[in-house]
Parts: structure tokens; sequence; C-alpha cells
């Protein structure tokens, strides 16, 4: 029987100043990790009776996270809008709770910041979403 685990506990960090060492996104709510997809190639001749495909290159995904937004937490402003401005792709690491291989770490770069609706009795809230720019590393 497979295992079940929660997502309570998953930690979600950026090297966002390129020094090597992971920085916590704070405040993070849920998040969806990349998918990964391989592009698919035709390979359909003019006297196949059916389509025929192979599978090509691993295409780019998206990371999306929603955080509790904090206008006054320097941190969260560093680690999320700082990084946003620079366009450059970093590497981000999400650490699931438990089991192994639970560590993917992927380089990205910050696409959009998308503040969620607000209202007079919830938590102001950013959905934020990487575009994955290259290989998912599992460890």
């Amino acid at each position: 029987m497979a295992s079940k685990y929660l997502g309570l506990g998953t930690v979600l960090s950026v090297d966002y100043d390129s020094d090597s060492d992971y920085d916590t996104i704070p405040i993070v709510i849920n998040g969806k990790p990349p998918g990964r997809e391989f592009e698919e190639v035709d390979e359909t001749t003019l006297d196949a009776t059916l389509q025929v495909n192979s599978l090509g290159i691993e295409k780019h995904s998206h990371y999306t996270f929603r955080v509790k937004w904090d206008h006054a937490d320097t941190v969260q402003h560093a680690l999320v809008n700082t990084t946003f401005a620079t366009k450059a792709a970093k590497n981000w690491r999400i650490v699931f709770t438990s089991g192994t291989n639970n560590t993917w770490t992927f380089p990205g770069k910050i696409q959009k910041l998308e503040p969620q609706s607000v209202e007079h009795n919830k938590h102001l809230e950013l959905e934020v979403t990487v575009h994955r720019t290259g290989d998912i590393t599992v460890t």
C-alpha cells in the first residue's frame, strides 16, 4: 500500500542573491509544484493509417504559490518583489515534509505577481508564478 503524506510542513525557498544559501519564503499558504511534460513530435508518414508520435524534449512548466501578503515584511519583499524585478533566473527549492526523494531543486524566474481579491475578513494574498527554466533535480 502506498504511503500518503500531508503538505503541512512543506518549505519553499529561493537562492535570491546567488550565494548558494536558500532563504525560506515566509507565510506561504499553498503551492502547485511544476509539472513535467515532454513535447510530442509528429512522425506520421504519408503511408500511415494512424498518427505516429514520439516524445521530444521536456517542456517548460510553472510553479505557482500564494503567500499572505505582508507589505511590511522586508524578507518577503526581498525574496518576492526584488527577485521579480531582476528578471533573472534563481534557484528554487521545495522540501516536502516526508518520504524519500523529497527535495526538488530547479532554476526559474518569477514571471507574474498577482494580488488576490481583497475581502473584508480575509488576509491580503499574493499569487506568485515561477517560470521553470531548467531541469528539476530530485534528491
